[in-house]
């Protein structure tokens, strides 16, 4: 290398350029010219791959909301969730949709793609617009209003609780939900 670069200095290099330039434009031409046949790279054949889709259902959520709790145009956020435990920031949520409440203070979300098999409806009223659920981080309570399906009229101790929220989803037509923000 150093024998290179030494001959480099004595002559100048211009003996070198010059080559590098003829051979450049050769090389241009016979690709122009089809003298030298194109390459071309491509990734090796990939293995047949199918994805395997797994069936999914409906929840339609009707929301019931008056006017003390909230006002036509504000955001109501449903979500479908794992009935998992209890209810809490960072939640993992399924499938989630998001309208504006009526004048009439009704508001119907329909969420599709749900999981089959055990799930939650939450709704709450997004009044941050962020999309989630917030909850003070001191008491763990909620500071939006919400609601969590119930099949039971009284509800557990625990209103964060997913576990008695349970709705079977299924493939065989919508489930479907009505929340009342006017009871409590």
């Amino acid at each position: 290398m150093a024998t290179a670069i030494n001959y480099w200095k004595q002559s100048g290099g211009n003996w070198l350029l010059g080559l590098s330039v003829v051979a450049a434009i050769l090389a241009s031409l016979s690709f122009r010219f089809g003298w030298i046949p194109e390459i071309r790279l491509s990734p090796p054949p990939r293995a047949a791959t199918s994805m395997v889709q797994r069936p999914t259902g409906i929840l339609a959520v009707t929301v019931l909301v008056p006017r003390e709790v909230a006002l036509p145009g504000e955001d109501i956020v449903a979500w479908a969730v794992p009935t998992v435990g209890r209810l809490h920031d960072g939640q993992t949520i399924s499938v989630a949709a998001r309208t504006k409440l009526t004048s009439a203070g009704v508001a119907t979300l329909v969420l599709q793609g749900v999981p089959l098999g055990s799930q939650a409806a939450v709704a709450f009223i997004d009044r941050n617009g962020n999309g989630r659920l917030d909850i003070d981080h001191a008491s763990g309570v909620p500071t939006e209003p919400f609601r969590i399906s119930r099949l039971e009229d009284d509800g557990p101790e625990d209103p964060l609780d997913l576990d008695s929220a349970e709705l079977e989803i299924s493939a065989d037509g919508p489930t479907i939900v009505l929340l009342d923000f006017a009871e409590r």
